[in-house]
């Protein structure tokens, strides 16, 4: 689902911004319930523009949350023992990384009631350097 409100327009690296988005839900598609779906809200202000992506399913573990933006950190194997992708470790990481280059943060929560949900705040403009 996608739900978008307000002035999404920006001064931002539109290839970077796209592999954030491709990072997140592509996340969210990997680990989150196949029943459940996949939840995306823009929303944008005079200053910022506002992402969310949720998604349902396993949480991230509460001893890993405050490493899931290191590089290399993988996710560990599900309740079924099985590894939900093959990838490097780094796409978080990138997404921090790319989110933080233009100016913005982006965070984390994740529980078994709540889902999970990743949160960027781009500034729409970047403070003069």
């Amino acid at each position: 689902m996608l739900d978008a409100t307000g002035d999404l327009s920006g001064q931002w690296d539109a290839a970077r911004i796209g592999q954030v988005f491709s990072n997140l839900i592509d996340n969210a598609i990997k680990h989150g319930s196949r029943d459940m779906p996949i939840n995306v809200v823009l929303s944008g202000d005079s200053e910022n523009a506002i992402a969310t992506v949720h998604n349902s399913g396993d949480p991230i573990p509460k001893d890993d949350i405050s490493h899931v933006f290191e590089p290399l950190r993988r996710s560990p194997a599900s309740s079924a023992g099985e590894r939900h992708d093959s990838g490097l470790g780094l796409g978080l990481y990138i997404t921090q990384e790319i989110i933080q280059a233009h100016g913005g943060g982006v965070t984390v929560v994740s529980s078994m009631e709540e889902g999970t949900t990743f949160t960027v705040q781009l500034p729409r403009r970047r403070a003069p350097a």
